[in-house]
């Protein structure tokens, strides 16, 4: 992993790039330690702009899981972007939601998953939507099988496309 990271790094600064546009938390993370020489964004705060005056109406809540990976100038970008929505109601969540990267779901990881699941289902919200596709994917399966929410589960890129009028 080092000296893949290395390897990255020095491509990076070799190609001269001034901007690399992140798109999840936990390469942002990665990014951000680097020492790239170059202005790293998150894609959030990119499409922020870009995006801006394109969502529909939607009067619906959103619940927002920050990644547990602890990175909160991007999920301070993805709050900025979904609060973008006109008619939306954010609520921010606390707590992890127990995402190992898939070495080792357990009954404690799937319990985390659960309580966040339940905060948003008492929150009124509709939906749960998560900065990072780790953790989304990672609630998404405590919601299968016999432990179903009426709460729908979905990463924030997908999220944002299902809000976007015609031909945004």
């Amino acid at each position: 992993h080092a000296s893949y990271t290395r390897s990255m790094a020095s491509t990076l600064k070799e190609s001269g790039a001034k901007t690399l546009i992140i798109p999840t938390p936990n390469s942002y993370n990665s990014f951000k330690k680097m020492d790239l020489k170059c202005n790293i964004v998150s894609l959030p705060a990119i499409l922020k702009d870009k995006l801006s005056g394109k969502f529909l109406d939607t009067q619906s809540t959103v619940a927002y899981h920050p990644s547990c990976m602890g990175c909160d100038d991007f999920d301070d970008d993805c709050m900025k972007l979904l609060g973008s929505i006109p008619g939306l109601r954010l609520v921010r969540l606390e707590g992890k939601c127990g995402d190992s990267g898939w070495m080792e779901v357990n009954a404690e990881s799937a319990a985390l998953a659960r309580n966040l699941l339940k905060k948003a289902e008492d929150s009124g919200a509709e939906f749960l939507v998560a900065g990072s596709p780790r953790c989304a994917a990672h609630l998404r399966s405590v919601t299968c099988g016999w432990n179903r929410s009426p709460v729908k589960v979905l990463d924030i890129y997908t999220f944002l496309v299902s809000r976007l009028e015609g031909d945004a």
